[in-house]
């Protein structure tokens, strides 16, 4: 199989992630399905000089149907591409699915701007959340794929790596560095020296992040800087998490970052829930979820 048609076939897996992201956010939040897919339809069929058949309800399900059909097409373009260029040499490492994700967030964004359909500088941090969330999952499930195709000797995952994964990921969606923290303060080498060294670095993680979580000036962790670090730390971790069983860590990397945005979102939720209707100051919410965060962290590395 070529590299190109390998990528059209992990760009597919990856569409359907981020449709599904999309669509248990929505569920989730309760929001509205996004018009700008149908926009975009409209500005690039008037660009062309085209004219789209039908009239009232007729005329916006043929615009509906031809954004979703728009939508599959570049996902799985992207993914073909990624998968010629990865034919050809190009290793990503941990950053293939901030990469791929990004790339396929940057072309729908900028083509947006460049139609004057909206302008992303004045996205709030939840119009953010719904953009780069399900593009990270496409990223992550789409290097997954690709990784996984051109591998094919290698070990497979283990469900209980798979778990351990999810795991990480839900707690570095919490706190970014509480897995690998975690990882190194379980680093197993024969040099003392190195334990130390590993174990002294996990603390100083651990710890400089729990103190700045609890700063006044601290971003909210979905806007695009904190999404991107927790699916970077997340990828990181599951690599390392495979790497100690010896197994492929393809599949426990797309499993770690999709989790690693369910655990952004879900502590963001109990933020808002545990102030606002059980009365918990922000410090004490911010103590529980620490404690749980930890908990996941250990128990996604013990005995590893």
């Amino acid at each position: 199989m070529s590299g190109f048609i390998r990528g059209l076939v992990a760009g597919a897996a990856g569409t359907t992630a981020l449709n599904a992201a999309t669509y248990l956010d929505m569920a989730a939040r309760g929001r509205a399905a996004s018009e700008v897919p149908a926009e975009t339809v409209e500005e690039l069929a008037k660009a062309a000089g085209l004219t789209i058949a039908g009239r009232g309800a007729e005329r916006a399900h043929r615009v509906e149907g031809l954004s979703a059909v728009a939508g599959i097409v570049t996902g799985v373009g992207i993914g073909g591409v990624f998968g010629w260029l990865r034919r050809r040499g190009l290793r990503l490492g941990v950053l293939g699915p901030v990469v791929i994700g990004g790339s396929a967030m940057a072309a729908t964004d900028l083509s947006i701007a460049r139609l004057g359909i909206s302008d992303p500088s004045s996205w709030s941090a939840s119009d953010w959340a719904a953009d780069v969330v399900p593009h990270l999952a496409y990223g992550c499930v789409t290097h997954a794929a690709l990784v996984a195709t051109d591998r094919e000797s290698a070990a497979p995952p283990r469900l209980r790596t798979i778990g351990r994964a999810a795991l990480a990921g839900l707690a570095t969606g919490g706190r970014t560095s509480s897995a690998l923290a975690a990882l190194a303060l379980t680093h197993r080498t024969p040099s003392r020296k190195r334990r130390r060294a590993a174990r002294t670095a996990g603390i100083a993680m651990a710890g400089a992040e729990l103190v700045f979580d609890k700063a006044p000036a601290a971003p909210s962790r979905l806007e695009p800087p904190g999404l991107v670090s927790r699916g970077s730390a997340a990828t990181a971790a599951a690599t390392g998490l495979a790497r100690r069983a010896g197994e492929d860590p393809a599949l426990p990397v797309a499993t770690a970052t999709i989790a690693a945005g369910l655990g952004a979102l879900a502590g963001l939720r109990w933020r808002a829930v545990s102030t606002d209707r059980l009365g918990l100051s922000p410090v004490g919410a911010a103590l529980l979820e620490d404690a749980v965060v930890a908990g996941l962290a250990l128990a996604a590395t013990a005995g590893t």
